[in-house]
């Protein structure tokens, strides 16, 4: 079954018409009470036949506000409301959630298939949101997946795109998410010396020079160098 999203895309998809339709499948079987007529002369034949005074009635305490209107309904009270296209489609907008929750009756106008959620994508959601601590902001994620990732490469290379495009594309509104792959690559640094190296010294490097490009080996190698060139200081590699 479509996810609530899902179903409302493909609800807003539809034309007025069948929303309208939809609905009044939906109205019939569990409210009764708001559903939306065709305004016209058959309606008055069902609902006012050999009662004209009360048709007169329903019309004068209700709210018709056009003799043109598309469609007519009953208020709360008894009284007749008109309803053009768009109105009547608003009405039926507001039921949505209801009608979302019996698929036999939307199954026939709404194709599944057209609106689920490609497989790769949720596995890529998943996976990016996996690589931050804490949580990840979802719009920002999808949209490199949107627009950046690649199926044909394997998790990690997209992984690495992302932190990159992150880092290019701030869209957090400033705000910045450590990414699990820094801490790595941090706990890396501090390991791969005969030395003691100050944490907080490594995670700077990798955040300002750690180039997932490269092989760890490099990488560290780069550290060292980086070390050496601030702090005069030859460090040995394991």
């Amino acid at each position: 079954m479509l996810s609530y999203e899902k179903f409302e895309e493909a609800w807003n998809d539809l034309g007025r018409s069948e929303k309208i339709a939809l609905f009044n499948e939906y109205a019939c079987e569990y409210c009764p009470d708001d559903q939306i007529y065709n305004f016209n002369e058959e309606f008055f034949e069902t609902y006012f036949s050999g009662n004209p005074m009360e048709a007169v009635r329903a019309a004068y305490f209700g709210e018709i506000t056009c003799w043109n209107d598309e469609y007519i309904r009953f208020n709360g009270y008894g009284n007749l409301v008109s309803m053009s296209d768009y109105q009547a489609a608003e009405w039926a907008d507001d039921y949505t959630k209801e009608i979302y929750e019996h698929e036999d009756l939307w199954s026939s106008y709404i194709d599944e298939d057209d609106y689920e959620e490609d497989e790769w994508k949720e596995d890529a959601e998943n996976t990016l949101i996996s690589v931050f601590e804490g949580t990840a902001n979802l719009d920002t994620i999808n949209t490199f997946i949107d627009s950046q990732w690649d199926e044909d490469e394997d998790d990690e290379t997209n992984i690495i795109e992302f932190r990159k495009w992150f880092r290019v594309n701030r869209m957090d509104e400033g705000g910045k998410y450590k990414l699990v792959l820094d801490e790595d690559a941090t706990d890396k640094v501090t390991s791969s010396f005969e030395e003691d190296i100050d944490y907080d010294i490594a995670a700077r490097f990798v955040e300002d020079s750690w180039d997932y490009d490269m092989s760890d080996e490099e990488n560290i190698q780069a550290f060292a160098d980086w070390y050496e060139d601030m702090n005069g200081e030859k460090l040995t590699i394991l």
